[in-house]
């Protein structure tokens, strides 16, 4: 399966990539930076906000999304949350009527809370927003 992950060089992001790859799947990794990420994965640089009608095709044409890109994710009170919520919803909106018949939205810091360590299923979410 090819799967892209957005966000990839994230606090989860990271480790979502290695998992998929260990898996056997084909990964694309969308990130503003690439340190951290395996090298196994395909590396795309497109920017998912600029509202392209190709943005299914520029990122490779993936079975499953998996999108974690969030800015400022560790700052609770950044604006940027907010003011990047309509490009989110435009690039998921984009993504499945290109093509992408499985997307996963998932984010870290504002469902867990302060949180230091690696989490799993059993984490008790403790959003402090």
């Amino acid at each position: 399966m090819h799967v892209l992950v957005t966000g990839a060089a994230g606090y989860i992001g990271r480790h979502v990539v290695k998992e998929l790859l260990e898996q056997g799947h084909d990964v694309t990794a969308c990130d503003i930076t690439f340190k951290g990420i395996d090298e196994r994965a395909n590396f795309c640089e497109t920017d998912i906000f600029s509202h392209e009608d190709s943005i299914y095709k520029k990122t490779g044409c993936p079975d499953l999304l998996i999108h974690l890109a969030w800015k400022n994710g560790f700052v609770h009170n950044s604006p940027a949350h907010m003011e990047n919520l309509s490009g989110h919803i435009v690039f998921l909106r984009n993504m499945a009527a290109q093509g992408c018949k499985k997307i996963a939205v998932m984010g870290t810091m504002h469902e867990i809370g302060y949180h230091e360590g690696a989490i799993d299923e059993n984490t008790p979410c403790n959003p402090l927003s």
